[in-house]
């Protein structure tokens, strides 16, 4: 559930009063004159930000929303019931082929401008097009009785206005970018559903190509609404175990009141683990302890390298230490399947790779150090050397266990 209010703030809920905009006849006309003014002031903050924050896949989604702004009036008939057959190709070929291309940037990895990869999908935005271009010249596919038929005059049953192929590319893509959302949870991935929605919206209304214009520019902005979100979850979450990183953790401190714990937890044997199985598994290793961590009941944070710190906001320090001890326990019991371990060849170097086949269950134990704020310890920072000093004694104890600070 957690996700899905992600995607609907802050990102669903502007594209849902852009895509009502879009419907609602009274408040649109007001715009429709500053539909230019819009779009420009969009696009170039737009294009702007996503060279200077390096956001390949926005930037060459924008340049096919500008395409699609650019060639409105070709791409959408002002009246439909007087369309060509050539007018007809270019809104299916378009109202399709667009929620194509964002499924496609939102899966493709950022890989750069500057490069191979930023060439080859600069290719690609523009071979697409001309490729359609080229086809909508060749009067055996435009007059094809089959796609006269079944392409452009279908229409969904019970809504003759509602065009069928488009509204399928448009469902389809959604889908599918809702299933990438739900597997990875990024500000960018939420910003290309509801850029997609957007765009859609503006082909199904069937509203004219006045209306698109404002579809892209409205697209635009829920992109540039991504790549800031994008950059704030960068700055303030661990990209490996998806928690508040150490940025997060300052600025909690700050607000924090004048009841609190704060505990400090490490992984026991991290290095020789991550030495012998591999820094993949050690990866692994990380992000379980970390899932376990968000599950303790209070606010977990990755602190730096395998260290990491859990905030009690309004605990005293027993709450704490059942909080961090169910914690403990949890993360050693679980345990997982790795393939036969990796281990350091003779002269030293990078362990081998795993065997194919050969399984093992291995499991971590963690070491934690409680403090609480008090009169010894008034300052988070104070707080925080007290958990470490705990932390220590835990390790020098034998470790996997909990100890707090006088």
């Amino acid at each position: 559930m957690k996700k899905l209010g992600r995607l609907f703030f802050p990102s669903g809920m502007i594209a849902l009063a852009i895509i009502i905009l879009l419907w609602a006849d009274g408040t649109r006309e007001s715009v429709l004159r500053f539909s230019e003014t819009i779009f420009i002031a969009t696009l170039v903050p737009a294009l702007f930000f996503s060279l200077r924050l390096g956001r390949s896949n926005h930037f060459f989604t924008v340049l096919v929303l500008a395409g699609l702004a650019g060639a409105a009036a070709l791409l959408v008939p002002a009246t439909f019931s007087s369309a060509t057959a050539q007018q007809r190709f270019y809104y299916h070929a378009a109202a399709v082929l667009a929620p194509l291309h964002f499924v496609l940037f939102a899966w493709w990895h950022e890989r750069g401008l500057l490069n191979m990869w930023g060439l080859s999908r600069l290719i690609w935005i523009g071979l697409v097009p001309a490729a359609a271009a080229a086809a909508c010249r060749v009067p055996d596919i435009i007059h094809h009785p089959g796609l006269a038929r079944f392409v452009f005059h279908r229409a969904l049953s019970g809504f003759p206005d509602v065009p069928l192929v488009p509204l399928i590319a448009a469902l389809l893509a959604l889908m599918l970018l809702l299933v990438m959302y739900l597997r990875d949870p990024s500000p960018a991935r939420d910003g290309f559903f509801w850029a997609t929605a957007i765009v859609s919206a503006g082909f199904l209304f069937q509203k004219g190509p006045v209306v698109l214009q404002l579809a892209a520019s409205g697209a635009i902005v829920v992109l540039l609404v991504s790549m800031v979100e994008t950059g704030h979850f960068f700055a303030y979450r661990d990209e490996l175990t998806g928690l508040p990183s150490r940025r997060a953790l300052n600025e909690k401190l700050q607000a924090l009141g004048r009841t609190y714990t704060i505990a400090m937890v490490d992984v026991d044997h991290f290095k020789r683990f991550n030495d012998r199985y591999g820094h993949d598994v050690g990866d692994e290793v990380l992000k379980k302890v970390a899932a376990a961590l968000k599950r303790a009941g209070g606010n977990a944070y990755r602190f730096g390298g395998e260290e990491f710190t859990l905030v009690f906001p309004g605990k005293a320090l027993a709450q704490g230490k059942a909080a961090a001890e169910a914690a403990r326990n949890a993360v050693s019991r679980s345990a997982f399947t790795i393939r036969s371990p990796a281990r350091k060849k003779k002269d030293g170097s990078a362990p081998e790779k795993a065997t194919p086949g050969k399984r093992k269950r291995v499991s971590v134990t963690v070491s934690i150090g409680l403090a609480q704020r008090s009169s010894r310890h008034t300052t988070p920072d104070a707080v925080i050397k007290a958990a470490d000093r705990a932390l220590y004694r835990a390790k020098k104890n034998g470790r996997n266990r909990t100890e707090t600070a006088p």
